[in-house]
Protein backbone atom coordinates (compact mmCIF):
# COMPACT_ATOMS: atom_id res chain seq x y z
CA UNK A 1 0.00 0.00 0.00
CA UNK A 2 3.06 2.44 0.79
CA UNK A 3 4.29 2.04 -2.89
CA UNK A 4 1.08 2.61 -4.25
CA UNK A 5 0.21 5.79 -2.71
CA UNK A 6 3.96 7.17 -3.20
CA UNK A 7 3.41 6.81 -6.95
CA UNK A 8 -0.22 8.52 -6.88
CA UNK A 9 1.19 11.33 -5.03
CA UNK A 10 4.24 11.36 -7.17
CA UNK A 11 1.34 11.43 -10.14
CA UNK A 12 -0.14 14.57 -8.52
CA UNK A 13 -3.13 12.77 -8.34
CA UNK A 14 -5.43 13.24 -5.00
CA UNK A 15 -5.03 10.44 -3.25
CA UNK A 16 -8.75 9.10 -1.43
CA UNK A 17 -8.06 6.58 1.05
CA UNK A 18 -11.59 4.79 2.66
CA UNK A 19 -12.41 1.26 3.16
CA UNK A 20 -13.69 1.00 -0.26
CA UNK A 21 -10.42 1.79 -2.07
CA UNK A 22 -8.22 -0.44 0.79
CA UNK A 23 -10.46 -2.78 0.20
CA UNK A 24 -10.28 -3.14 -3.30
CA UNK A 25 -6.71 -2.23 -3.53
CA UNK A 26 -5.35 -5.15 -1.07
CA UNK A 27 -6.20 -8.11 -2.96
CA UNK A 28 -4.16 -6.65 -6.09
CA UNK A 29 -0.95 -5.99 -3.54
CA UNK A 30 -1.58 -10.16 -2.08
CA UNK A 31 -2.12 -11.23 -5.57
CA UNK A 32 1.06 -9.82 -7.30
CA UNK A 33 3.28 -10.26 -3.81
CA UNK A 34 1.92 -14.04 -3.50
CA UNK A 35 0.72 -13.93 -0.46
CA UNK A 36 -2.37 -16.35 0.44
CA UNK A 37 -4.20 -13.06 2.39
CA UNK A 38 -5.38 -12.60 -1.34
CA UNK A 39 -7.57 -15.68 -0.66
CA UNK A 40 -9.15 -14.05 2.55
CA UNK A 41 -10.12 -11.42 0.97
CA UNK A 42 -14.52 -10.55 0.70
CA UNK A 43 -13.98 -8.76 -2.53
CA UNK A 44 -12.68 -12.07 -4.48
CA UNK A 45 -14.85 -14.31 -5.74
CA UNK A 46 -15.43 -17.92 -5.19
CA UNK A 47 -19.21 -18.35 -5.45
CA UNK A 48 -20.66 -21.41 -7.48
CA UNK A 49 -23.96 -20.18 -9.60
CA UNK A 50 -25.71 -22.11 -12.01
CA UNK A 51 -25.89 -21.28 -15.59
CA UNK A 52 -28.39 -23.13 -18.53
CA UNK A 53 -28.26 -26.33 -15.60
CA UNK A 54 -24.41 -26.00 -14.97
CA UNK A 55 -22.59 -25.30 -12.05
CA UNK A 56 -19.74 -22.51 -12.97
CA UNK A 57 -16.81 -21.11 -10.06
CA UNK A 58 -13.74 -19.02 -10.31
CA UNK A 59 -12.05 -20.78 -7.58
CA UNK A 60 -8.75 -18.47 -6.77
CA UNK A 61 -5.57 -19.03 -7.89
CA UNK A 62 -1.92 -17.26 -8.58
CA UNK A 63 -2.07 -19.00 -11.95
CA UNK A 64 -5.22 -17.19 -12.81
CA UNK A 65 -5.47 -13.61 -14.34
CA UNK A 66 -7.56 -11.16 -12.86
CA UNK A 67 -11.21 -10.04 -13.93
CA UNK A 68 -11.99 -6.73 -12.08
CA UNK A 69 -15.41 -5.92 -11.81
CA UNK A 70 -16.66 -2.74 -10.55
CA UNK A 71 -19.16 0.37 -11.05
CA UNK A 72 -17.86 3.04 -13.32
CA UNK A 73 -14.93 5.33 -12.77
CA UNK A 74 -14.57 3.95 -9.49
CA UNK A 75 -10.62 3.33 -10.06
CA UNK A 76 -10.35 -0.14 -11.72
CA UNK A 77 -8.75 1.04 -14.85
CA UNK A 78 -6.13 3.50 -13.24
CA UNK A 79 -5.17 1.04 -10.22
CA UNK A 80 -4.16 -1.31 -12.85
CA UNK A 81 -2.22 1.42 -14.74
CA UNK A 82 -0.26 2.24 -11.22
CA UNK A 83 0.71 -1.11 -11.07
CA UNK A 84 2.01 -1.62 -14.57
CA UNK A 85 4.53 1.64 -13.51
CA UNK A 86 5.27 0.64 -10.38
CA UNK A 87 6.13 -3.23 -12.36
CA UNK A 88 8.10 -1.71 -15.57
CA UNK A 89 11.60 -2.73 -14.24
CA UNK A 90 10.12 -6.04 -13.16
CA UNK A 91 10.57 -8.53 -15.35
CA UNK A 92 8.46 -11.44 -13.42
CA UNK A 93 5.49 -8.58 -12.49
CA UNK A 94 6.20 -5.81 -15.68
CA UNK A 95 3.03 -6.13 -18.11
CA UNK A 96 1.37 -4.30 -21.22
CA UNK A 97 -1.58 -2.20 -21.05
CA UNK A 98 -4.33 -1.24 -23.17
CA UNK A 99 -7.35 0.54 -23.22
CA UNK A 100 -10.26 -1.84 -25.18
CA UNK A 101 -10.62 0.59 -28.01
CA UNK A 102 -7.19 1.48 -28.74
CA UNK A 103 -6.99 -2.04 -29.02
CA UNK A 104 -10.21 -1.60 -31.62
CA UNK A 105 -7.91 1.52 -32.83
CA UNK A 106 -4.57 -0.82 -33.72
CA UNK A 107 -6.86 -3.51 -35.55
CA UNK A 108 -8.10 -0.91 -38.04
CA UNK A 109 -5.07 0.54 -38.64
CA UNK A 110 -4.33 -3.29 -40.21
CA UNK A 111 -3.93 -3.01 -44.42
CA UNK A 112 -1.30 -6.02 -45.11
CA UNK A 113 -1.20 -9.63 -44.58
CA UNK A 114 2.37 -8.76 -42.61
CA UNK A 115 0.08 -6.28 -40.09
CA UNK A 116 -2.12 -8.34 -39.17
CA UNK A 117 0.50 -10.79 -38.38
CA UNK A 118 2.18 -8.35 -36.41
CA UNK A 119 -1.12 -7.69 -34.35
CA UNK A 120 -1.85 -10.49 -33.70
CA UNK A 121 2.07 -11.57 -32.30
CA UNK A 122 1.32 -8.92 -30.07
CA UNK A 123 -2.03 -10.14 -28.77
CA UNK A 124 -0.97 -13.38 -28.05
CA UNK A 125 2.62 -12.96 -26.00
CA UNK A 126 3.05 -11.61 -22.55
CA UNK A 127 1.13 -10.35 -19.59
CA UNK A 128 -1.57 -7.71 -20.79
CA UNK A 129 -4.04 -5.60 -19.16
CA UNK A 130 -6.95 -4.72 -20.99
CA UNK A 131 -8.74 -2.16 -19.28
CA UNK A 132 -12.82 -1.21 -19.69
CA UNK A 133 -13.65 -4.05 -21.77
CA UNK A 134 -17.37 -4.62 -22.93
CA UNK A 135 -17.18 -1.13 -23.82
CA UNK A 136 -15.39 -1.32 -27.05
CA UNK A 137 -16.89 -0.61 -30.32
CA UNK A 138 -17.25 -3.65 -33.20
CA UNK A 139 -13.81 -3.54 -34.82
CA UNK A 140 -14.53 -2.64 -38.82
CA UNK A 141 -11.51 -3.98 -41.04
CA UNK A 142 -12.59 -5.35 -44.13
CA UNK A 143 -15.53 -6.60 -41.99
CA UNK A 144 -16.86 -6.58 -39.30
CA UNK A 145 -14.67 -8.38 -36.43
CA UNK A 146 -15.11 -9.13 -32.47
CA UNK A 147 -11.78 -9.00 -31.46
CA UNK A 148 -11.89 -9.33 -27.94
CA UNK A 149 -13.80 -12.94 -28.34
CA UNK A 150 -10.91 -13.58 -30.70
CA UNK A 151 -8.17 -12.49 -28.79
CA UNK A 152 -9.61 -14.09 -25.09
CA UNK A 153 -10.03 -17.14 -27.15
CA UNK A 154 -6.74 -16.93 -28.71
CA UNK A 155 -4.64 -16.52 -24.91
CA UNK A 156 -6.77 -18.68 -23.26
CA UNK A 157 -5.94 -21.66 -25.74
CA UNK A 158 -1.87 -20.14 -25.07
CA UNK A 159 -2.69 -20.37 -21.58
CA UNK A 160 -1.54 -16.23 -21.73
CA UNK A 161 -1.66 -14.44 -18.28
CA UNK A 162 -4.41 -11.96 -19.00
CA UNK A 163 -5.74 -8.91 -17.18
CA UNK A 164 -8.77 -6.83 -17.85
CA UNK A 165 -11.32 -4.78 -15.66
CA UNK A 166 -15.05 -3.85 -16.79
CA UNK A 167 -17.74 -2.00 -15.23
CA UNK A 168 -21.54 -3.68 -14.01
CA UNK A 169 -23.79 -3.65 -16.83
CA UNK A 170 -25.52 -0.22 -16.46
CA UNK A 171 -28.66 -1.27 -16.14
CA UNK A 172 -27.70 -3.78 -13.18
CA UNK A 173 -24.94 -2.12 -10.95
CA UNK A 174 -23.48 -4.59 -8.35
CA UNK A 175 -24.98 -7.59 -10.09
CA UNK A 176 -21.53 -9.85 -10.42
CA UNK A 177 -23.47 -12.40 -11.85
CA UNK A 178 -25.04 -10.00 -14.44
CA UNK A 179 -22.04 -8.72 -15.30
CA UNK A 180 -19.92 -12.46 -15.95
CA UNK A 181 -23.18 -12.96 -17.96
CA UNK A 182 -22.70 -10.21 -20.05
CA UNK A 183 -19.16 -11.45 -21.13
CA UNK A 184 -21.44 -14.63 -22.76
CA UNK A 185 -23.61 -12.64 -24.47
CA UNK A 186 -21.21 -10.03 -26.13
CA UNK A 187 -18.39 -12.80 -27.14
CA UNK A 188 -20.11 -16.20 -27.19
CA UNK A 189 -20.82 -18.82 -24.47
CA UNK A 190 -16.75 -20.81 -25.88
CA UNK A 191 -15.97 -17.53 -24.28
CA UNK A 192 -18.28 -17.15 -20.61
CA UNK A 193 -17.28 -20.59 -20.30
CA UNK A 194 -13.35 -19.70 -20.37
CA UNK A 195 -13.23 -16.61 -17.40
CA UNK A 196 -13.58 -19.28 -14.72
CA UNK A 197 -10.58 -20.88 -15.99
CA UNK A 198 -8.65 -17.88 -16.78
CA UNK A 199 -9.59 -15.52 -14.24
CA UNK A 200 -10.04 -14.41 -10.43
CA UNK A 201 -12.68 -12.54 -10.33
CA UNK A 202 -12.16 -9.15 -8.17
CA UNK A 203 -15.12 -6.68 -7.33
CA UNK A 204 -14.40 -3.41 -6.36
CA UNK A 205 -16.53 -1.60 -4.27
CA UNK A 206 -17.89 1.99 -4.31
CA UNK A 207 -18.94 4.85 -6.85
CA UNK A 208 -17.46 6.92 -9.03
CA UNK A 209 -14.91 9.66 -8.11
CA UNK A 210 -15.14 11.62 -10.77
CA UNK A 211 -16.36 15.07 -10.84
Amino acid sequence: MAEYKKYVLKRGCELIINDNVKSNILPLIYYFTNDTRFFKCSNVHGEEFIYNGKAKQSIPSFKKGILIIGNYGNGKTSSMKIFQQIFSRLDNLKFRSYPANEIIDLYECVSTSQEKANFWYLMKKDVIHFGDVKTERIANNYGSVNIFKDIIEKREERDLKTYMDCNFRETKPGDLKDALLEFGQMYGSRVFDRLFKMFNVIEFKGSSFRK
